[in-house]
């Protein structure tokens, strides 16, 4: 399985990336929306995994036009866990949210 990881911190991109990595996953990150859009469309990815606030372009947006690429699910990863922000990462196109902090259990 092929993941791409779009994180400006790259210690926060790091932990899933092993984490994915240790079962297989081969994972690839960008540090913005805008390389990581790009990357995305480019590449043959089964899943998106997108950092809410991301730098360049907006998540949204980012979402946007995956969605009408017809591209892999996009998993967004809000800074909170909150109902609403799970909520907001939905209504921003998502098709689901991966909290922090992560944990692999």
């Amino acid at each position: 399985m092929r993941i791409l990881i779009i994180e400006s911190d790259p210690d926060v991109a790091a932990r899933p990336a092993r984490e994915l990595a240790s079962v297989g996953a081969e994972v690839e990150s960008a540090g913005d929306g805008t390389s990581g859009l790009r990357r995305a469309l480019q590449g043959d990815f089964q899943v998106v995994v997108l950092e809410r606030d991301c730098q360049g372009a907006p998540a949204g947006r980012v979402c946007e036009a995956l969605l009408a690429a017809e591209t892999p699910p996009c998993v967004l990863m809000p800074a909170a866990g909150s109902v609403n922000d799970r909520i907001g990462c939905l209504n921003l196109g998502a098709d689901d949210c991966l909290l922090r902090p992560f944990s692999p259990e």
